[in-house]
């Protein structure tokens, strides 16, 4: 969260692949009860510094469009 790890994984990878839609926000236990400031989508892992260097950019403003382009 703001570029800074929050929890790590270990083990053999997680196939979440299906066919549901994306729902950011919803869990199995409810709905988030606040705002989603920005969501980033990557195809893959990307490395600590990366991770700094884009939490310290901000979005250009309300209703910037989101391309997953970083």
């Amino acid at each position: 969260m703001d570029g800074k790890l929050q929890s790590r994984s270990t083990g053999a990878p997680h196939d979440i692949s299906n066919t549901e839609p994306l729902r950011i926000g919803n869990g199995e236990t409810g709905c988030l009860s606040g705002k989603v400031r920005e969501v980033r989508l990557y195809r893959g892992a990307i490395d600590p510094a990366r991770i700094a260097g884009l939490a310290a950019r901000r979005p250009a403003g309300e209703g910037a469009a989101l391309n997953g382009r970083a």
